[in-house]
């Protein structure tokens, strides 16, 4: 991975003073991509305990302009055995992924998922902001997705599992 570097001087230099372009080898793991891999790998696996770790107790989660309320469980192991126990990450990942400053990332998610209660599979995508902190916890998530998404996600997350 590389990113174009650009370098002109900010002082008065002579106006035939030539543009330095090169490319430069940019660090392909840094705080941001460290927190969407182990965001994705403890969704699929279903890891409660890594998933808890990625989240900070004072998370700001706001999706389409709204604050989410209980966002601040997200860093709790139950609270995942709880999501993990109704619905099933089939696929997580992140792409477009700029990471402005570190651990400040914009990115472009899509989640396929199945419901336990229904069996019916959907796929969501979202446009995110996430900051992460220097220990790896997401501290604020402002997300834009299809509210019909949130809707039926939500109606399911309340849904009681088929009895067998």
């Amino acid at each position: 991975v590389s990113v174009l570097y650009c370098a002109k001087s900010l002082t008065s230099a002579p106006a035939n003073m030539p543009t330095v372009e090169r490319a430069v080898p940019a660090k392909s793991f840094t705080l941001g991509t460290a927190y969407l891999e182990n965001y994705a790998k403890g969704l699929v696996n279903e890891d409660s305990a890594l998933m808890a770790s990625l989240f900070h107790p004072g998370l700001t989660y706001i999706v389409n302009n709204e604050p989410r309320e209980g966002s601040t469980g997200l860093c709790k192991e139950e609270t995942w055995d709880f999501i993990f126990s109704k619905v099933k990450f089939l696929a997580a990942e992140a792409s477009h992924v700029r990471e402005v400053h570190p651990g400040h990332i914009f990115y472009h998610e899509r989640l396929r998922v199945r419901f336990v209660a229904s069996g019916e599979e959907r796929e969501g995508h979202f446009g995110d902001e996430t900051v992460v902190n220097a220990a790896g916890q997401c501290m604020l998530i402002n997300r834009v997705a299809d509210p019909a998404y949130y809707e039926f996600f939500g109606a399911q997350m309340a849904a009681e599992a088929p009895k067998e």
